[in-house]
């Protein structure tokens, strides 16, 4: 509250003593009589003033007297000021010389950047769980989901934007799958009897880690000799990626 200044009076306020005398005609008169006080100004409360603002933001907050000027809690000196968050005192001093100090209260939204992690290589159609922190807060997620957590299925870049009271933040990571093993067996094979057919697996130009083979009823190998008729399957398998 900026509190009126004490009133100045010649009487009561400048030591004056007060008294009686007898004039020429003899009728008693002040000595000294009141001639009043010089008012100040009228008392105005002025209350804290107080705000939010988002992480790495600013917020502009105002105080305003009729012929005041206000000592912000940095030093600088004008009606509006621009801070982040503080905890401190304004000064407010009117044109009479009265002042009155205002604490100003500057809260930061409780908002935390998101970590979804860095870029993560898996197996085509593994899950890949995601949290974006903030349990208080909206989601908007680039697959289409609006909660905190989610699990992504497909490839591809993930986004997030997380919004607490206007403030917003965001992150973004891909889910890249393993190539699968490019396996390219002949359809069918005729043999006459008494022969042998060589059944190679291993695909000529394959740059990637070399797979772990696996056929069915036969050898951990990319090659297998066969001499009866049937149904043969081979599974090559990089990182952890089976192809067939």
């Amino acid at each position: 509250m900026i509190s009126t200044c004490e009133p100045l009076s010649p009487a009561k306020d400048a030591a004056a003593s007060l008294g009686v005398a007898i004039d020429q005609r003899g009728v008693l008169r002040d000595a000294m009589p009141d001639i009043g006080a010089i008012e100040g100004p009228e008392s105005v409360v002025l209350d804290p003033v107080t705000a939010e603002v988002c992480p790495g933001e600013t917020v502009e907050i105002e105080v305003t007297w009729p012929e005041a000027t206000t000592t912000w809690p940095d030093g600088s000196v004008g009606p509006n000021w621009e801070t982040g968050e503080v905890d401190g005192v304004a000064l407010v001093t009117t044109a009479e010389g009265c002042e009155e100090e205002i604490d100003i209260d500057v809260v930061l939204i409780d908002i935390v950047q998101p970590e979804l992690g860095g870029d993560t290589t898996v197996c085509p159609g593994e899950l890949v769980s995601l949290d974006a922190g903030n349990p208080t807060a909206q989601f908007i997620w680039s697959t289409g989901d609006f909660n905190q957590n989610i699990q992504v299925a497909d490839s591809g870049l993930v986004q997030v934007l997380v919004t607490i009271q206007g403030c917003q933040v965001s992150d973004e990571m891909e889910v890249i799958w393993f190539d699968a093993y490019p396996l390219d067996l002949e359809e069918e094979v005729v043999l006459c009897l008494g022969e042998e057919a060589d059944l190679d697996a291993l695909v000529n130009g394959w740059d990637g880690l070399p797979p772990v083979f696996q056929w069915s009823n036969g050898p951990a190998d990319s090659e297998y000799t066969v001499t009866d008729p049937g149904m043969y399957t081979v599974t090559a398998t990089v990182y952890g990626v089976r192809g067939q």
